[in-house]
């Protein structure tokens, strides 16, 4: 099973290039980045299996990866599972594995790929 610990490690192991440092407070993990960004974890604690990646971008453009039911994404073929592309209303088809573990990793490669864009 997925926890934030695991999730913790994968960020500072396997994308210890663009992770600064991380911590873990009640339910959520943020991550901050070598640009000052930083990223949320959550992981459901009542509902088996939901999670949400929320990268929050020093110009303000925002880049979720979830798969809480959200009634803008239900003409999604991926539904429940979407990604909201560079602010809250823009919902998108998920590019990302639909597995957490999978899922939070291809999420940082996307983070990782937009950072290095842009240094």
């Amino acid at each position: 099973m997925v926890n934030l610990r695991k999730i913790q490690k994968i960020a500072e192991i396997e994308f210890k290039e663009i992770v600064k440092h991380s911590y873990i407070r009640d339910y959520k993990l943020r991550i901050i980045l070598i640009d000052g960004s930083f990223i949320d974890v959550f992981l459901s604690q009542k509902l088996k299996d939901k999670f949400g990646f929320h990268w929050e971008c020093r110009d303000g453009k925002i880049f979720r990866y979830d798969n809480f039911p959200d009634k803008k994404a239900r003409k999604l073929k991926s539904f429940p599972y979407h990604f909201h592309f560079e602010k809250q209303d823009n919902i998108q088809e998920t590019p990302f594995r639909t597995d957490t573990e999978n899922g939070f990793r291809d999420f940082l490669n996307f983070v990782q790929d937009k950072i290095r864009e842009n240094l």
